[in-house]
């Protein structure tokens, strides 16, 4: 199914810690995201067939994003994975995003413009423009963004998997924060996580790319 052709995101949900409540469920449903829960491997199946996304809650580890992932190819879907991550385990997000994951939300979130975000890239394939591409970056990462309610929305995409995932990890930080918060921000976490020692000089170079590109985007936010 193509996600460009329908107006509501059809979402397969997996989370082995917890059940949706229905508040929840309906800022999901706000988001333009309709969820379908599985649990048999007939159930998964069949819902594959028809979604867009699959959303995982991950644990201590991203080890269920691979299995997850080596099902879907085992059942002959390509279908993307967006993984929810408890906030306070960063490190399990940064893994998701070198695994491929589509996105990674805190498992706590349930905005509808968080989740809008999210999975914005299933339903713009124009991301990929020349003024939205990044430069500085070792790979090509294009970025995208709006503002609703005084709060900045990024979306982005990269031709490589790493560079993916860092890009994945900012958003993570800066989606829905206000332009000056965003301006003001130090990213100590980068540090405290250990990503920079694990990054070549290229693609550190990357990094400070993007982080200077999102705050000329919220500086930009400013001025208009």
């Amino acid at each position: 199914m193509n996600a460009s052709s329908v107006n509501v995101i059809h979402a397969v949900w997996l989370d082995p810690f917890s059940p949706i409540d229905a508040a929840d469920r309906a800022q999901l449903d706000a988001a333009g995201i309709s969820l379908e829960t599985v649990s048999t491997l007939g159930d998964l199946t069949l819902a594959l067939r028809r979604a867009h996304v699959l959303v995982i809650r991950l644990g201590d580890s991203a080890e269920l994003l691979q299995e997850v992932q080596t099902l879907i190819a085992q059942l002959g879907h390509t279908v993307p994975v967006l993984c929810r991550v408890d906030r306070r385990r960063m490190e399990v997000a940064v893994d998701a995003m070198r695994l491929g994951a589509l996105h990674v939300l805190s498992s706590d979130e349930w905005s509808a413009p968080a989740w809008q975000g999210a999975v914005k890239g299933l339903n713009a394939p124009e991301l990929k423009t020349k003024d939205r591409l990044i430069e500085g970056c070792q790979s090509n990462v294009w970025l995208a963004t709006e503002i609703k309610d005084g709060k900045m929305q990024f979306s982005a995409d990269s031709d490589a998997i790493i560079t993916k995932g860092i890009i994945g990890l900012l958003i993570q930080v800066y989606n829905n924060e206000s332009p000056a918060a965003i301006l003001q921000s130090e990213l100590f976490f980068i540090n405290q996580i250990g990503l920079a020692e694990h990054l070549s000089p290229t693609r550190a170079n990357g990094l400070l790319s993007m982080v200077k590109r999102m705050k000329t985007e919220a500086l930009q936010s400013l001025a208009q």
